[in-house]
């Protein structure tokens, strides 16, 4: 096609494009929009109606279903009743209960009720108003007797929908339709009944709407791309179409370029035998130019003489015939080159037939290349032959049938078999055990199918009888056509290898999983190999250890310093260790004990040095506790003897004080100083008793409080105890939750809880604390063995950490039982939180998911406390608790028995005193009368005041003891004083402490004495 017809060509496309690709615009958009239009009539005015029915009747049977399970619940209770297990009133009772804690619906604020037939409310969850009122004049919103419209329904048909008028959810304005569901219980005479809301069904209805809507335009649009993709696709068809054609134009000029381009020379010769055409090709394989061998035989120009193929002959069989025998053969033969060099070709022609003459097209290709590659191949073979009689590796050659057609020597070497036994024969008869065939059958079958298999492992036999094990590297020979025609194997025997394989794997793990740090550091101080312990001791990873400086691992002091000697005792012993710090990545340093020997090679020549590091950070830190222990232990024995003699200074004052205001007018001026006095010496007495706490020298003390203010009080020191990442919100109920606890306990009890779930919570969270109230009734004590039935104050202490599993959570308050790594924990704490919740007579549970938190339930039993009209510190000295008893006092501080001599002489009582237990003993020998009781020191030069007790009480009968001291944790812990029963009075006190306390103790009938 010449220039201008395809310049027509081209305008009359542009024309028939526009027109066609609006017809098909029209012919695609067209029956989509008809189909979106059917589509939303049949959507809006069929499909959504029906499905608002279906929804409508779908949520009225859930409703009936559900009164129909609470229907079942009463006849399980009634069958309890009917075989005696339970009364109709207890049966009810838990009926009721139960029912009145049922919830559903997306919110679970939907609920059940239940009425009698007379009617009267028996349970109402929310409308309390209603309960055990009479229903008949109850009317809804529409005049309507609802109530009585129950009951009848019930009443007629045992069961049945009422729909009514009720006030909206969270209105009560508002008044909307709703339908419930009643059914009658005959052996109780009861009504149970549920209902729901009309407009909630709409409103998922038209949630239901919304999203078709939104589906139907999304798939408008949608169809609209697609629609549009269509079109354009159509119109790119429409131009390639004619593109092609426009191409078909330009054939001949392309088969003229590619004749000029092939590597093998294409020749035309016509009728006569005469060259016709000449491509390039021909030019350089032949040397000569198309002009000079145009219109020649072809043998004269480049064949030798005598190769005349018989051009004539050729030409006069196909035209005799249609057909010529030399018409598609190839022939090999010798070529001449203009330069008269030869070389051999191969040639094929073909009749082509032009302007009703037969011509001849020659294909002749230059083979002296291919022929010198054959000559290499041979020769390859030849070497690959050799090669495989000599290698190592054996050598098998099978066929499809996996049967041994090549067999090398190695392959003799490694089974025993010569090749004349091997050749021939079936894997399976030869090398493969009965117990891995399988495998191997596996193996096979994906080679046959080019699937894979060209490497495995596994087990072999030898021809005595010898397991071993060999690597296997296998190719699928392929024929010219793709056919697979067999398999070439390469195998070793690796038994050997894999053993020490194993073994070094062995080492390997055990260096690897090694607790301590192991480093391998070469002669030139660089790191070449870290094992798992020492890289997460520094904060590396393998990776970027290897290779670097052995010294990043210590700071220059160390390097200077302790590093430099234990390597300077390696060069002179061939060992060192010692404690030396070590720095990790973040530059911290923590203190190890490292240990240093030679590394030789396989000629006992130095190598390099091994490093094992061990962490005993953990070990300085518990040594550290111990000696801070010892120091607090010291510093409270202190506090403890200092306090102890303040105390005995402390006594006099206060005693003096009081005695010296009872004695005065109150409007006497003197009255406000001796009052300073006193204040003075009681805030002296307040400031021993935190000596005391603070070393620990104070018993502990059981007292009634609040819960609500131990947390308030205690929340500060939580929340600087938890990190900032973890949030803390303490809930605390209106009323007082009132205990009779330990306070320091109950703080113990609060610290190792939160610790516990600030270490479940390493990426941040949660801890929430509540305080309620609660009743534990035998059902719950089922599962709280030991626990009183009653009510009880419940704590709460929830985290939104890992959570723990249930073998985990059953073992929790396991003494030592710790999930923690090695060093982080004691596995003490729970255990301890246990002890005080049983010592305080409460009990503890645990609930945890994992990934979900773990919630502590602490149960104390719940007091009632009575406001006294008169608190017992504020009675007056002048109050009648004296007496005319007999009191021995044996004190060896003169100033304390001169005042307790004051205070009891003023009181009535007849005192006898001495200032240490052998002085009391001889006094005894000339006492006559009555002794009534002993007032006594504990801590004394020669005989404490247990011992003299025990002394006395055998002389005296019904001798009463009180023991004084200025604090506890001396001889009255050690020795065991301290006992349920026992009278004690801590120094100093008071004239009207001591007093009561005496009057007390001598007017308990029947008491023990001593305790």
């Amino acid at each position: 096609m010449d220039n201008r017809t395809a310049g027509q060509r081209d305008s009359g496309f542009s024309f028939s494009q526009g027109t066609g690709w609006r017809l098909l615009a029209l012919k695609t958009v067209l029956p989509v929009f008809l189909t979106v239009i059917l589509f939303i009539s049949t959507m809006y005015i069929i499909a959504l109606p029906s499905l608002r029915r279906v929804l409508m009747d779908s949520k009225k049977e859930m409703i009936a279903e559900l009164t129909n399970t609470v229907w079942g619940l009463l006849i399980d209770y009634n069958a309890r009743v009917e075989s005696g297990e339970l009364t109709v009133a207890e049966a009810q009772e838990r009926a009721i209960n139960r029912i009145e804690a049922l919830r559903y619906g997306p919110e679970h604020e939907d609920y059940f009720w239940i009425n009698d037939t007379r009617p009267v409310m028996i349970m109402h969850p929310y409308r309390l108003d209603l309960v055990g009122k009479d229903l008949s004049d109850f009317k809804d919103p529409a005049g309507n007797n609802l109530f009585i419209d129950f009951v009848n329904t019930a009443r007629d048909g045992g069961e049945g929908y009422v729909e009514y008028l009720w006030q909206w959810k969270s209105d009560s304005t508002r008044v909307v339709r709703k339908y419930s569901f009643v059914k009658s219980f005959t052996p109780w005479e009861w009504i149970v009944g549920t209902g729901m809301y009309v407009e909630d069904v709409y409103a998922e209805m038209d949630l239901v709407t919304r999203r078709v809507n939104f589906v139907f335009f999304i798939i408008l649009a949608l169809v609209l791309v697609i629609s549009l993709f269509i079109i354009m696709e159509r119109r790119e068809i429409e131009k390639k179409r004619l593109r092609t054609e426009q191409s078909l134009l330009m054939s001949e000029r392309k088969f003229r370029s590619i004749s000029s381009s092939a590597m093998d020379a294409i020749v035309m010769m016509d009728h006569r035998g005469n060259v016709s055409f000449w491509n390039n090709a021909a030019e350089k394989i032949f040397g000569y130019k198309a002009q000079e061998v145009t219109g020649k035989p072809l043998h004269d120009a480049v064949l030798p003489l005598g190769s005349d193929i018989g051009h004539a002959e050729v030409m006069k069989e196909f035209r005799e015939t249609g057909q010529s025998r030399l018409f598609g053969e190839v022939f090999n033969m010798i070529a001449g080159r203009k330069d008269g060099t030869r070389f051999p070709v191969e040639m094929t022609i073909s009749p082509v037939m032009i302007e009703g003459e037969i011509n001849v097209v020659g294909i002749i290709r230059d083979v002296s290349k291919r022929i010198e590659a054959e000559e290499e191949l041979r020769e390859s073979r030849e070497r690959w032959t050799l090669h495989i009689d000599n290698t190592p590796l054996g050598y098998i050659h099978w066929d499809r049938d996996f049967r041994v057609i090549d067999w090398n020597p190695a392959a003799k070497a490694i089974f025993g078999y010569s090749p004349e036994e091997a050749i021939g024969r079936r894997s399976d008869e030869l090398i493969i055990p009965e117990d891995v065939l399988p495998l191997v059958d596996g193996v096979w079958q994906n080679l046959l199918e080019q699937k894979g298999g060209t490497r495995s492992t596994n087990k072999n036999i030898t021809k005595d009888g010898r397991d071993i094990l060999c690597d296997w590297f296998n190719t699928t020979l392929v024929n010219d056509d793709g056919k697979v025609i067999g398999v070439s194997s390469l195998v070793r025997d690796v038994t050997e290898i894999r053993k020490a394989e194993e073994d070094i794997r062995k080492q390997s793990a055990a260096l690897e999983q090694a607790f301590d740090g192991i480093a391998v550091v070469g002669m030139d101080d660089r790191i070449q190999f870290v094992n798992t312990a020492w890289a997460r001791m520094h904060g590396y990873t393998a990776e970027e250890l290897t290779g670097q400086d052995y010294s990043m691992s210590h700071t220059e002091k160390q390097l200077r310093g302790e590093v430099a000697l234990l390597f300077e005792e390696l060069e002179r012993s061939g060992g060192a260790s010692g404690e030396v710090g070590h720095r990790r990545k973040d530059n911290s340093v923590f203190p190890s004990r490292m240990t240093l020997s030679r590394l030789l090679d396989e000629r006992e020549k130095p190598a390099g040095i091994i490093v094992t590091v061990q962490d005993i950070s953990e070990r300085k830190r518990l040594l550290d506790q111990l000696l801070q222990a010892q120091r607090v232990e010291s510093i409270g024995h202190l506090a403890g003897s200092i306090a102890h003699d303040f105390n005995n200074l402390l006594s006099p004052i206060l005693g003096y004080s009081e005695i010296l205001l009872a004695e005065l007018a109150p409007e006497d001026p003197r009255a406000d100083d001796i009052t300073q006095i006193k204040m003075a010496a009681e805030r002296g007495r307040n400031l021993t008793r935190q000596l005391l706490a603070f070393g620990r020298k104070q018993m502990l003390e059981v007292k009634k409080v609040d819960l609500r203010g131990i947390l308030t009080g205690f929340e500060k020191i939580l929340r600087r105890t938890i990190r900032e990442d973890i949030v803390l919100e303490i809930k605390l109920p209106m009323e007082p939750a009132m205990i009779e606890v330990d306070v320091t306990q109950i703080e113990m009890i609060l610290m190792n809880l939160a610790v516990n779930a600030v270490d479940a919570m390493p990426d941040g969270g949660k801890i929430t604390i509540t305080v309620s109230e609660t009743l534990l009734d035998g059902d719950s004590i089922q599962v709280r063995p030991g626990t009183i039935p009653g009510r009880y104050v419940e704590l709460s202490f929830s985290d939104s950490g890992v959570g723990m599993d249930e073998k985990t959570a059953n073992r929790v308050f396991e003494p030592f039982f710790t999930t923690k790594e090695q060093g982080k924990g004691t596995g003490l704490g729970l255990s301890t939180v246990y002890g005080i919740v049983q010592q305080h007579k409460g009990n503890i549970r645990v609930h945890s998911e994992m990934d979900t938190g773990t919630t502590f339930h602490v149960y104390l039993p719940k007091i009632e406390v009575v406001n006294s009209v008169v608190d017992e510190n504020e009675k007056s000295f002048s109050e009648e608790v004296g007496g005319d008893e007999t009191i021995l006092v044996v004190e060896d501080d003169n100033i304390v028995r001169a005042l307790v001599f004051r205070i009891l002489s003023r009181y009535g009582y007849r005192v006898i005193q001495s200032g240490g237990a052998d002085e009391c003993l001889n006094n005894l020998q000339s006492l006559s009368g009555r002794v009534d009781l002993l007032l006594t020191d504990v801590v004394m030069p020669g005989m404490n005041g247990r011992e003299l007790y025990d002394r006395l009480a055998g002389k005296i009968p019904d001798l009463r003891v009180i023991y004084m001291s200025g604090y506890t944790d001396d001889v009255i812990v050690h020795q065991g004083i301290i006992e349920d029963g026992v009278n004690y009075i801590q120094k100093p006190f008071s004239s009207s402490d001591l007093a009561r306390k005496i009057r007390d103790v001598l007017d308990t009938a029947g008491g023990t004495p001593a305790g």
